[in-house]
């Protein structure tokens, strides 16, 4: 439990210090082409037109979040943040399985 709220308060106070940046509402590369894919499954285009050229569960993940929140990069990153600290989690978990002992 620890190294999860660890985890989750250092990338809070970096997505909360981030809400007022110019570069909050940047985006670049793959962040373009999935948050419009995203925009599409939000307005109900579920299968699209054109076979899947990258993995679509992530822009399946933003289209819910964009359709339940609408299209808000904050909420985005406040996502990415408790599934990154769940990332945490689960290498502190197999560190203690393969080393055969808890972390202090």
């Amino acid at each position: 439990m620890f190294v999860f709220a660890a985890a989750l308060a250092l990338r809070l106070v970096y997505a909360f210090s981030m809400r007022t940046s110019p570069l909050s509402t940047e985006l670049r590369g793959d962040d373009v082409v999935f948050d419009d894919w995203a925009q599409h499954i939000a307005r109900g285009e579920w299968l699209g037109r054109d076979v899947f050229f990258q993995a679509p569960l992530y822009p399946y993940l933003l289209g819910v979040l964009y359709y339940i929140f609408g299209h808000d990069l904050f909420v985005v990153r406040l996502f990415q943040a408790v599934i990154g600290s769940l990332g945490c989690v689960c290498v502190a978990d197999a560190t203690q399985r393969i080393l055969g002992r808890k972390a202090s």
